[in-house]
């Protein structure tokens, strides 16, 4: 039998999300399944019970991710004030008890519900996930008995998109089902916060096609992580979008943190001496703790960075020394940008010749400008002292861009 899942619009977080949690799809060889997907909606052609061990292997799959992201330290903010009462409606209609906490709480609470829920209770959810409505400026998934949450609402006021015949500035409310699914994308798409801004991650929709329809693809990513499947591949524990999790910064300038997440990846997976991987997508929302406000979206591929990365670690005496530099050096870059740091200022000078040499660094890695430029300004700009003065950086960095 054919069962649906309703995609919603192009340009919501909602989508990004929801896109996310449905990575497990990609694994459809072990639930004996075929999956087509047309951009609105995703038909899963297997039994009723495979179906229902996909989507319970969805929830399974967050709360093991979440699992990481708390070993690995990651923070999560405060709960808005009205996501709270929404949540506790949505746990008080279905008998649970929720005690205060953060966002992480909450969520890890809605996902366990779901993983048992959905054993019990199957045909709802079907039947739940294949309804989508435009009613006003709303777009309701499954009964839209409840509020969207807060931080997925700032398209409702900087954007008007189309949908169907309609162009609405929209808000979405979405059954509980609804909620556990875009719940579950947004822990997997979490990467921490820092600097008052939440930093998400999700997969990338171009990614997720091809990881449906291209076979060389998956096992390039088993290969590159170890993982035995592709959803793991994503968010397991050697998983591609996890990365972001290391790297908790404020993600400006953006050069800057280019620069640092492509090195990072290098050093997650260069053992496997493989540097091709796939785009991330980050998303900066501003949050206040009482207002949330869209910064940013943009796409990184750091396969750039990643290719200088091998380069440079194959031109020095001693790479794991170099790297680090950089890495260090690229991390006060972006504290510098958000005021006064004695220690990265006296190492590497201040804000504006981070900038500059940042810039010119990876200018100098896409092939737009060249080394010896960089060279000289880093041995010419920073302080008497400064770890970049390093011959061994210097000239490491000048053989990896000549070649």
């Amino acid at each position: 039998m054919e069962w649906v899942i309703i995609i919603p619009p192009e340009g919501s977080i909602v989508r990004d999300l929801v896109i996310s949690s449905l990575s497990v799809f990609t694994d459809y060889e072990y639930f004996n399944a075929d999956v087509k997907y047309n951009g609105n909606e995703l038909v899963v052609e297997t039994s009723e019970n495979f179906f229902i061990s996909f989507l319970k292997d969805m929830f399974e799959t967050s709360l093991k991710n979440i699992a990481l992201k708390e070993e690995l330290g990651v923070y999560f903010p405060g709960i808005h004030k009205n996501d709270k009462q929404t949540l506790n409606k949505i746990f008080e209609a279905v008998g649970i008890q929720v005690p205060n906490g953060d966002y992480l709480s909450y969520i890890k609470y809605m996902i366990q519900w779901a993983k048992d829920d959905i054993v019990k209770n199957g045909e709802r959810w079907i039947d739940q996930l294949s309804i989508i409505k435009v009613k006003g400026d709303n777009i309701k998934l499954g009964d839209g008995k409840y509020t969207n949450l807060q931080p997925f609402k700032i398209e409702k006021y900087e954007y008007g998109k189309g949908f169907g015949t309609f162009t609405v500035k929209f808000d979405y409310k979405m059954s509980r089902e609804w909620m556990a699914l875009v719940l579950a994308g947004f822990s997997l798409s979490y990467g921490y916060y820092a600097g008052g801004e939440i930093i998400l991650s999700p997969l990338p929709e171009s990614v997720f096609i091809k990881a449906l329809e291209d076979y060389n693809f998956k096992e390039h990513v088993k290969v590159l992580t170890g993982e035995g499947r592709v959803s793991k591949a994503f968010y397991g524990e050697k998983g591609i979008y996890n990365v972001i999790s290391k790297v908790r910064v404020r993600p400006s300038p953006v050069v800057a943190y280019i620069l640092l997440l492509g090195l990072q990846t290098y050093l997650d997976y260069h053992e496997k001496g493989i540097l091709e991987i796939p785009s991330y997508n980050v998303i900066r929302i501003l949050y206040t703790g009482k207002s949330f406000t869209m910064l940013e979206k943009i796409g990184i591929n750091v396969e750039p960075v990643m290719k200088f990365a091998y380069k440079l670690a194959n031109c020095t005496n001693d790479p794991e020394r170099v790297l680090n530099i950089l890495i260090n050096f690229l991390f006060c870059t972006i504290r510098l940008s958000s005021g006064k740091q004695d220690y990265c200022s006296r190492m590497y000078g201040d804000y504006m010749t981070c900038y500059r040499i940042t810039q010119l660094l990876y200018q100098s890695i896409v092939g737009s400008r060249r080394p010896e430029e960089l060279v000289y300004l880093m041995a010419r700009i920073t302080p008497e002292k400064s770890p970049l003065k390093y011959n061994d950086l210097l000239k490491g960095i000048y053989d990896a861009l000549s070649d």
